[in-house]
């Protein structure tokens, strides 16, 4: 007898408390990486997180629709829009039938997708909303306020692996044979950002002078130490054009900067 289960959330409450002040995590390369904030921005009381609100801000476009996908402008993380739309997809699956469904699929001119780790699923879970727990006015459907499996592995037990719980956001494990909701992502243009200054750049259509201004995407640089790129080459364009006005995105490593003026001639490529 084949036994079936379905993830199940269950949460164990400690009391143990953290007392921080603003802070960022180092990398490996010394580069620090600011926490964003929860997206919570409701006070429940005083020194709470919707009273401070604190973390990296997210960009004020958080998503870019692109048909088919949809790009976390704050992680780069490029999703499904509609994950339960892919064909074998309609229900929940097993760790290894999502694995194996994730890294076989081959959908918007991509071939690259997988099934994501649990700090890229929960990296689109926001603290201001639940059922689901997605940001407000994101652009996906049919996401359900269900569990998603992760790639993640438990350490301690092999046979486990964690999910995201989104109705509320939690996290949680369970076993590999159990069946959970299964959601796409791949790395896009933006996930490989190391040390390096970056900035934003905009101007009205048809004039040739920008405005420069600093950008730190999620994951990014630290700008404080950045001024003007030369050479600077684009990592993502963003045709995001309200009106007359055009914005584009760029990565510049630190070696090739030097002090400039705070408006930069340059060109759209």
């Amino acid at each position: 007898m084949t036994r079936k289960y379905a993830c199940v959330t269950s949460v164990a409450v400690l009391a143990t408390v953290f007392c921080v002040w603003d802070w960022a995590i180092a990398g490996s390369d010394g580069a620090k990486t600011a926490v964003p904030k929860t997206g919570q921005t409701t006070s429940y009381d005083t020194g709470d997180d919707g009273d401070l609100q604190k973390g990296a801000a997210w960009p004020s476009l958080r998503f870019t629709d692109d048909g088919a996908t949809v790009t976390d402008n704050l992680t780069g993380l490029m999703w499904v829009k509609a994950p339960h739309s892919l064909d074998g997809n309609s229900g929940a699956q097993t760790y290894h039938d999502a694995l194996a469904f994730c890294n076989g699929l081959d959908f918007a001119g991509h071939s690259d997708w997988r099934l994501p780790n649990v700090r890229e699923l929960h990296s689109l879970v926001t603290y201001g909303y639940y059922y689901p727990a997605l940001p407000s006015g994101h652009p996906f459907t049919g996401v359900r306020s269900s569990n998603y499996w992760s790639s993640t592995t438990h350490v301690g037990y092999a046979d486990r692996a964690w999910f995201v719980y989104l109705h509320h956001g939690n996290v949680s494990v369970s076993v590999k044979s159990a069946t959970c909701d299964v959601w796409p992502v791949r790395s896009g243009e933006w996930s490989d950002l190391t040390l390096g200054c970056f900035f934003k750049l905009s101007r009205k259509t048809g004039v040739p002078k920008m405005t420069v201004s600093p950008f730190t995407p999620f994951g990014g640089g630290d700008n404080r130490n950045c001024s003007c790129p030369m050479d600077p080459f684009l990592l993502k364009s963003v045709s995001g054009r309200n009106g007359f006005l055009e914005t584009h995105y760029l990565r510049i490593p630190v070696s090739t900067f030097r002090l400039c003026s705070p408006l930069w001639p340059a060109t759209f490529r």
